[in-house]
């Protein structure tokens, strides 16, 4: 009899949400050197999760970062829709190799352009191992200071939300979690790995 190993995944809550997130979901995720490939895969599967969930009247945008952000190249487009979703993935799963692998993980610069997008009622969800370059003064300085961009150009604030990988919760993201617009903080988190009998068909 043979068995195949199963890794099976939570999510944990790290910092409740202050509200629920507005059906307008802008997500930044990382594609830097630091995102290995069972991170990147594991941002992926999460990306899926909420982006495929059912939402009436919803809309998705998508960035990457590592050095700078990249943003994809369909703009906002309706949710729910199988085919944007598979664009999104192939978009995340193609990174320009200088992008990825140049040793740095610059989330400020991204969260400037994402927090610059003329969309109201908007989420922002961020899935990262929390590695960033940055002091997590300068980021929460960084957010504060284009919220209010977006309040005064009558955007109103974008609600953030976090989704970590990795083996440690990031303070930088527990303290973007807990400004008032947050959406919450997650933790994808790998319990012990379970056997499964491998049944072996025709072919």
């Amino acid at each position: 009899m043979k068995y195949i190993l199963l890794s099976v995944f939570v999510l944990v809550t790290v910092v409740p949400p202050k509200k629920r997130p507005p059906k307008n979901m802008c997500f930044l995720i990382d594609k830097s050197g630091s995102m290995t490939t069972d991170k990147v895969s594991d941002a992926l599967q999460e990306f899926v999760n909420i982006a495929g969930a059912p939402v009436d009247d919803g809309s998705i945008c998508v960035y990457q970062f590592a050095k700078y952000a990249i943003k994809w190249k369909h703009g906002w487009k309706p949710l729910p829709n199988k085919n944007y979703l598979d664009l999104a993935q192939l978009f995340l799963n193609n990174s320009p190799k200088k992008h990825t692998y140049n040793g740095y993980t610059n989330i400020v610069p991204s969260l400037v352009a994402v927090l610059r997008e003329p969309k109201k009622k908007m989420s922002v969800i961020i899935i990262t191992d929390g590695d960033f370059d940055e002091e997590d003064d300068e980021v929460i300085a960084t957010i504060k200071k284009w919220q209010k961009w977006r309040v005064m150009n009558g955007y109103g604030q974008a609600a953030i939300g976090c989704v970590g990988v990795g083996n440690s919760k990031s303070d930088a993201l527990k303290a973007i979690a807990k400004l008032g617009t947050g959406i919450g903080y997650y933790h994808v988190e790998k319990e012990k790995e379970k056997e499964k009998e491998l049944v072996e068909g025709p072919w």
